[in-house]
């Protein structure tokens, strides 16, 4: 018996939507959240947020040598204000927020983690989570005066808790459509190879994960274009921020409607008797950390992903701030930037799928030629410390910008497709949960660092020499990975009787 005839056999998969096979229409259902979704990312934490709180507290500082109040249109303007007994910088404020908010998603994410694996919550969770975001988006409109900064604050931070929740549920449905995709049940009902039968599936996952982050880069770039049109045609740039990032709420709660009619629930089996959704995610990540030993090509992979998505992520929170504070860019050039990035990482993501398709790459290979070609980055940061006429003006920004986008989707793609491969049948959403708990349980760190940096130097372009070493460690790490090892320590995980001997080889 095929694995898909046993899971669709097994009385865990009762609903008829748990093992359907997937339809087009399906897949632009999950295609139209991350259309969706995106923009609160890619426009609104990325660009406006920082800018919101970084511009709010700064309206309320002064200046650190004449304390005189500060005067943003200084370029490298350095500036202070007390939060309670907290000495800040605008600068290091907008960052601190940020740390917060993904400190505190990592802590929601471990209750979340295995929550969508039991019963028909998995899509509800996706919408709900989705809903909060866009909502407390749009409440950034209650900062009508610089006083009210931390208001802006909580809404950043709900905002963002809320939406990195949804993506729990909606990475976890990248296994579950690669696994019941047609053209992978029919590799399972042939004479094929295990081999053959794991090279459809990683090909199957790739183009869903990089379909998915496409459409979502396509989404933030309208969004972006609808964000510039907002400042252009109102006189107060701040006041036109918060009308952007509401616009850019409301746009969510669009594709959640679109998602809630063609994406399938997809749900699991019932929670174990006697254990409650409260505690019962907590159990099975603790259980799940502890059988680490099993999974150990899975776990050195996650620890790669600990560093490098924090350090991809600080890459966008230390451009915004750099170039409003170190270069005086303008609202529009900052969207500029921002419009730029999403763009190429839509066009990365095509460009490297095709890529590795063209020279039969396997993921694994792709993921060290992408980590590598990132290093010029933070290696250009930290020259310009050094050599004064470097990292200067906005054009290099702009290069720098689009050369981050290209490499940033796919990336992400392959970090995530190669991760599926290596999920036991059934643990998807405990695993992504995992998964994003490493993602957003480490990105806290970069801010809090460079903040800190930040804070007590008042240069944040020594921030870059923190995100060199945050990019070499992963190399090296995902460099230890055997991916065909980790497929078949998780076929064993819940296995007894799976032949060890295959995972030694």
């Amino acid at each position: 018996m095929t694995l898909a005839e046993k899971e669709r056999n097994s009385a865990d998969f009762l609903h008829p939507d748990a093992t359907a096979p997937v339809t087009k229409k399906e897949l632009w259902g999950f295609y139209a959240y991350g259309f969706g979704s995106e923009p609160f990312a890619a426009v609104v934490m990325a660009v406006a947020v920082p800018v919101i709180l970084e511009t709010l507290s700064s309206m309320i500082s002064l200046d650190v040598d004449t304390n005189l109040p500060c005067d943003t249109s200084n370029p490298g303007y350095r500036c202070y204000f007390y939060m309670g007994s907290l000495y800040l910088t605008p600068s290091s404020f907008a960052l601190f927020v940020n740390a917060l908010s993904v400190a505190i998603q990592a802590v929601v994410f471990v209750g979340l983690s295995s929550l969508a694996d039991h019963g028909n919550n998995r899509k509800r969770m996706l919408l709900g989570s989705g809903f909060l975001c866009a909502v407390f988006t749009i409440l950034l409109l209650a900062a009508t005066k610089p006083s009210l900064y931390w208001v802006a604050a909580i809404c950043a931070i709900v905002g963002n808790v809320t939406f990195g929740a949804s993506y729990v549920f909606f990475y976890a449905y990248i296994p579950t459509l690669t696994r019941y995709d047609p053209e992978v049940i029919e590799s399972h009902n042939s004479e094929l190879t295990d081999q053959e039968k794991f090279l459809i599936a990683e090909k199957v996952g790739n183009r869903v994960s990089s379909w998915g982050f496409a459409a979502g880069y396509a989404g933030a770039i309208v969004c972006l274009g609808i964000s510039v049109a907002i400042i252009l045609s109102m006189s107060d740039s701040l006041f036109a921020l918060q009308v952007a990032s509401a616009v850019n709420g409301v746009w969510y709660l669009i594709f959640i409607v679109v998602t809630w009619k063609l994406l399938k629930s997809r749900p699991g089996p019932p929670l174990p008797e006697g254990e409650s959704y409260l505690l019962y995610s907590w159990k099975t990540v603790f259980k799940t950390v502890s059988q680490a030993a099993k999974l150990s090509q899975a776990f050195i992979f996650l620890l790669s992903w600990f560093i490098m998505s924090d350090a991809l992520g600080t890459i966008i929170n230390i451009a915004v701030l750099f170039a409003k504070a170190e270069l005086a860019a303008t609202q529009i050039q900052l969207f500029i930037v921002a419009s730029i990035t999403p763009f190429m990482a839509a066009v990365g993501c095509i460009f490297w799928m095709y890529f590795q398709r063209f020279l039969k790459l396997r993921t694994k290979t792709m993921i060290l030629i992408l980590s590598v070609l990132y290093l010029v980055i933070p290696i250009i940061g930290v020259a310009s410390i050094y050599i004064k006429t470097l990292f200067t003006t906005i054009t290099e920004l702009y290069i720098i910008g689009a050369y981050h986008g290209f490499l940033l989707g796919a990336i992400q793609s392959f970090y995530r497709s190669m991760f599926s491969e290596m999920l036991p049948v059934g643990k998807e959403n405990e695993f992504f949960g995992l998964y994003e708990i490493t993602d957003k349980g480490s990105s806290w760190i970069g801010p809090l660092v460079v903040g800190a940096i930040t804070n007590s130097t008042g240069i944040i372009r020594q921030g870059f020499i923190f995100l060199m070493v945050s990019m070499v460690v992963p190399i090296i790490l995902v460099f230890m990975v055997n991916s065909e090892k980790g497929k078949e320590q998780a076929k064993a995980f819940d296995n007894p009787h799976y032949n060890h001997q295959k995972i030694e080889q």
